[in-house]
């Protein structure tokens, strides 16, 4: 089962989910799931397509943003930024292998919309362990 950590009041990130961790999701809140990891990315890790299903069973939104550990695009960047400026659709987990990519990309989307100051955006993450200065 992954750790849930809130960042923000709308925003969670975990390590790679399952089936399970999309209820334990959905009873914290959570409307929409973001896929942060590349398909294939390790062996044996669900498929989004899968993950895609999993949600939509458990009637959230499923959106693939995937980031791969060698950088964050500025396309992914401005597809999260979206998702935080639609928080009217609920709150959101996002997942990657460890939850570090998602917190990083949370953090470079919070930002770009003012979301919150760097200085909270650093702080929140840390709050949530990851270390991002």
């Amino acid at each position: 089962m992954a750790i849930l950590k809130q960042l923000d009041s709308d925003v969670l990130v975990s390590g790679q989910i399952d089936a399970a961790d999309i209820e334990a999701a959905r009873a914290r809140g959570v409307a929409r799931i973001v896929c942060n990891r590349p398909d294939g990315e390790d062996e044996g890790q669900p498929a989004a397509a899968d993950v895609a299903r999993w949600a939509d069973a458990a009637g959230l939104a499923f959106h693939h943003i995937p980031v791969r550990g060698n950088g964050i695009t500025p396309e992914a960047v401005e597809a999260m930024a979206a998702l935080l400026d639609d928080a009217e659709n609920g709150a959101l987990l996002a997942y990657c292998r460890s939850g570090g990519r998602s917190a990083a990309l949370w953090a470079l989307a919070a930002a770009s919309t003012g979301r919150h100051p760097p200085e909270r955006i650093l702080g929140l993450a840390h709050n949530a362990g990851y270390d991002l200065a």
